[in-house]
C-alpha cells in the first residue's frame, strides 16, 4: 500500500540521534536512566456512572457487575463530594472527576465547580437546548470535549442515534464555540470510519474546533458486542494514517490532529513520546512508562461498586480489579504487572528480541493488547504483544 505518512516521521535517524534531538540525552542509556529516576507519579479517576442519553456502541463505561447508571439524588451528590475530597487530597498528583455525560448530570456541577473542574467531556446532544451551555460555564466549564466519530453515517452506526441528528450536534458544537467555550472532539476510529477523517475535519475546522484526538475503538465495554470485521487491523490501520496525514496538510495550523491514548502504539519517529518518557511534558499522567497500568500508576474507581481499575478502559473486566475505595479508604492489590515482568514476559512484537525500543515502550498500551488478545482466547492477555503497531507501520512503510 502506497501511503503518505511524512507528518508522521518528525524526528528520524538512528534512536540514539532521535533521543538527542527530543531531549538532549545522550541515547538509550541515560533516558532509561531518567525514567527511572522519575518520582513515581500515580493518577486517580472518579468514575461516575451517570445517566447517559446515547448507546453508542464502543463505550467503555461498562463496568461488569455495576449498577448501569445511578440516580443523581442529594444524598448521593454529597456522597461524590466527600469521596472526591478524600481521592483528592492534596498528596495526590492527579485527580479527575469523569462523569459518563455530563449534560444529563447537571446536579455534579456543583461538585466540579468546588473542585475547579474547568473541562469535561459530553456527547453534545443537550448542548443546543435553551440554558445548557450557560449553566456549564456558570459552573467554571471553560472546555468540553465532544465525540465526533465521523460523518453522518458513522456518527449514526456508532451512537445508534438517526443521521439527522448529526447535523444539530455539528450546529451545537459552533453554538458551545460562538458562546466562548473551547471545544476539542474525539473520534472514535474503527473500520467503517477512516475514510471520514478528511471530510470531518475540515467541516470541524469550519466551527472553529482546535483538536481532534483519534482514539482506536478496541474490544473492550459495549464494543466486546462487536464483529471482528468493524476493528481496525495493520492495512485500515495504514489508510486511517494516510488519511491523517493528508487531514494535517489541509487543516493546516489551525488545528492539532492527535493519536490518544496510545491505541495505535507509541510512535518512535516523533519528538512527544521521548519528551514525555524524560519528564519534560505533563502529558497524562506523568508515569514513568508509557502505559501507566505499568507499575500501577493509574487507578479508576467507579463509583457505583467502589472497585477500582488499572485503566479506564478496564470496567468490563473483574480479573483486572486492582484495588477497592470503602467506608473513605482506598485499599490497591499489589501490583504484577511490573516493568520487570513485562521484559520477560512480553510476547509476539513487543517481546523483548523483536522490539528495540521494549525497554522504552514496555509493550504499549496494555489494555488494548490484553482485550484483543482476550477476545482471541490467549492464555496470559495482559503480556500479549500489539496487534498494531505505528511504529512498525512506519519502519515497514518508508
Amino acid at each position: 500500500m502506497n501511503c503518505e505518512l511524512d507528518t508522521f516521521r518528525s524526528n528520524t535517524g538512528t534512536l540514539e540521534e532521535r533521543i538527542q534531538r527530543a531531549t538532549g540525552l545522550n541515547g538509550t542509556g541515560d533516558l532509561i536512566a531518567q525514567m527511572k529516576s522519575r518520582e513515581q507519579n500515580r493518577a486517580t479517576d472518579l468514575l461516575l456512572e451517570s445517566p447517559c442519553n446515547e448507546r453508542c456502541v464502543a463505550c467503555f463505561f461498562q463496568e461488569a457487575g455495576g449498577p448501569g447508571s445511578i440516580r443523581l439524588t442529594t444524598e448521593v451528590v454529597n456522597d461524590i463530594r466527600t469521596t472526591a475530597g478524600i481521592l483528592g487530597a492534596p498528596d495526590k498528583t492527579m485527580f479527575t472527576l469523569y462523569p459518563k455525560e455530563i449534560t444529563t448530570a447537571m446536579p455534579l456541577l456543583p461538585v466540579f465547580s468546588e473542585r475547579a473542574v474547568t473541562r469535561t467531556l459530553t456527547n453534545g446532544k443537550r448542548l443546543g437546548e435553551p440554558g445548557v451551555i450557560e449553566t456549564l460555564k456558570n459552573a467554571g466549564i471553560r472546555d468540553l470535549m465532544v465525540t465526533v466519530p465521523g460523518n453522518a453515517a458513522s456518527y449514526a452506526l456508532y451512537t445508534q442515534e438517526k443521521e439527522q441528528t448529526y447535523d444539530r450536534l455539528l450546529n451545537n458544537i459552533g453554538s458551545a464555540i460562538r458562546s466562548g467555550l473551547t471545544v476539542s472532539t474525539f473520534y472514535p476510529v474503527f473500520r467503517p470510519n477512516i475514510d471520514d477523517v478528511l471530510e470531518t475535519t475540515l467541516r470541524l475546522q469550519e466551527l472553529g474546533v482546535r483538536e481532534i484526538k483519534f482514539i482506536r475503538v478496541i474490544p473492550a465495554g459495549a464494543a466486546r458486542n462487536l464483529s471482528d470485521d468493524i476493528f481496525t487491523d495493520n492495512d485500515s490501520t495504514l489508510q486511517f494514517l494516510s488519511n491523517v496525514n493528508e487531514a494535517r496538510k489541509q487543516a493546516g495550523n489551525t488545528m492539532e490532529l492527535t493519536l490518544f491514548g496510545g491505541s495505535f502504539g507509541p510512535n518512535f519517529f516523533a519528538k512527544s513520546i521521548y519528551r514525555y518518557l524524560a519528564g519534560a511534558s505533563d502529558r497524562w499522567p506523568g508515569s514513568q512508562y508509557y502505559c501507566p497500568m505499568v507499575n500501577g500508576q493509574f487507578i479508576g474507581i467507579a463509583f457505583g461498586t467502589g472497585k477500582g481499575y488499572p485503566c479506564f478502559k478496564a470496567l468490563a473486566f473483574p480479573e483486572l480489579i486492582s484495588g477497592e475505595y470503602k467506608n473513605g479508604k482506598l485499599t490497591r492489590e499489589p501490583v504484577t504487572l511490573t516493568d520487570k515482568n513485562l521484559e520477560n514476559g512480553l510476547r509476539g512484537q513487543c517481546a523483548k528480541d523483536n522490539c528495540d525500543y521494549q525497554p522504552l515502550c514496555m509493550g504499549g498500551c496494555r489494555i488494548t493488547a490484553f482485550a484483543f488478545a482476550k477476545r482471541r482466547g490467549e492464555p496470559d492477555p495482559l503480556y500479549a504483544g500489539q496487534d498494531v503497531c505505528i511504529t512498525r507501520l512506519l519502519e515497514e512503510n518508508q
